[in-house]
């Protein structure tokens, strides 16, 4: 299914350009949440990237965590199966800022050339509950979950570098929905 947007402010456009699939806003909100990350990242410092916190792991840790879900999605994507368990976990990225920095751009690209994809594509997701369970989903389905899971783990991020006084974007680690909601009773509240 596609949505349509009408750009009011430029109407030379064809309608066929003003078109933005759900595919496209999916990614792009996703793409968005990597970006962060990796403007995150780059004003980390390797000793708060690394640094341990109990069984949660490092911030470091939960970037990978999150390179990995996402890459399992785009795999997944490529072979019709999706395996979140099948993960890497490459301790690399979660210690080497540069090298997460690097695996997040390498997805940012890739997410790219999914633009074309129906999100009613079916896809089979590997259960990560019951061994040798496959159930039904699709590709739109899987990206709301990888959104939704990207979000959770920056807001984790988030709590950490706000418990260590690391000024952080406010925004970072919100949902697109809170954000919606927040910037609803914003407008409520001006116009009170």
């Amino acid at each position: 299914p596609e949505f349509q947007f009408c750009l009011a402010a430029d109407t030379a456009m064809r309608p066929e350009q003003r078109r933005i699939s759900a595919t496209d806003q999916l990614l792009a909100e996703l793409r968005s949440e990597l970006a962060a990350a990796i403007v995150l990242i780059e004003r980390l410092d390797d000793a708060i990237f690394t640094e341990p916190s109990g069984l949660n792991g490092s911030i470091g840790a939960h970037f990978r965590h999150n390179i990995e879900l996402v890459k399992a999605l785009y795999d997944g994507v490529e072979t019709g199966r999706v395996d979140y368990a099948a993960r890497s976990r490459d301790r690399t990225i979660e210690t080497d800022r540069i090298a997460a920095i690097k695996a997040l751009q390498a997805l940012i690209e890739r997410g790219r050339g999914f633009a074309s994809l129906d999100v009613s594509l079916p896809l089979t997701v590997a259960s990560e509950s019951v061994p040798g369970l496959d159930t039904v989903s699709s590709f739109g389905r899987e990206l709301e979950f990888a959104i939704s899971h990207t979000v959770h783990h920056h807001a984790l991020i988030a709590e950490r570098l706000r418990e260590m006084c690391v000024g952080i974007d406010p925004m970072f680690g919100v949902a697109a929905t809170t954000r919606r909601f927040w910037e609803t009773e914003n407008n409520k509240n001006k116009t009170e």
